[in-house]
């Protein structure tokens, strides 16, 4: 592990940790690797280890740009990013601290990562403001522990399933790619 980047060396540590994302950032490594994918936006910040696997990801693969956005300031994990990404000349990363609903369209994107707000209306927003901008993929976490019901939300509206299968519905420009039940669930979709 000592021959790897500060980035690399800190998503070996990510794999380790025991946390609801653990069983899917090899698959987003994987992705941001890919030489599809050049340009990562991210919706849903909170510790920054789906962050760091991304930013891993597309150092890995020579170069790439990421932007993350989260309502939250999520202070201590974007300190350490940014140093760490300021030790990899290739890679330019902006943090964004915002409503993913509010902003106006992102630029165009590769691989969007969506782990923001798991209500039906929020996804739906989301994607209808943003999906035409991404040329590649996009996943979705918590597409299990929130797929009919946000319990996390106050009178636990719906979940995210429904804002996803209407916006699908509507825009049937993508196709189910991969799909884990692990670790609260991910999905991710590819564009047709």
């Amino acid at each position: 592990m000592s021959d790897l980047t500060p980035l690399g060396r800190a998503y070996q540590v990510c794999r380790t940790l025991e946390t609801d994302v653990r069983a899917h950032l090899s698959k987003l490594y994987a992705l941001a690797l890919s030489e599809d994918v050049r340009h990562v936006t991210e919706f849903g910040v909170r510790g920054g280890l789906m962050t760091v696997t991304c930013l891993a990801g597309l150092e890995a693969s020579g170069s790439g740009t990421m932007h993350s956005y989260d309502i939250l300031p999520c202070a201590g994990p974007v300190a350490g990013i940014r140093k760490m990404v300021e030790s990899s000349p290739r890679l330019l990363w902006t943090f964004h601290q915002a409503n993913s609903t509010q902003i106006p369209p992102i630029d165009e994107t590769d691989l969007l990562v969506i782990d923001s707000t798991h209500t039906a209306e929020c996804v739906y927003a989301e994607l209808r403001l943003h999906a035409p901008r991404v040329h590649r993929y996009i996943a979705l976490h918590d597409t299990v522990s929130c797929a009919e019901r946000d319990h996390g939300q106050p009178g636990s509206p719906l979940g995210l399933l429904w804002g996803l299968h209407r916006y699908l519905h509507e825009v049937p420009d993508w196709r189910l790619d991969y799909e884990s039940q692990s670790d609260n669930g991910l999905r991710v979709y590819e564009r047709r």
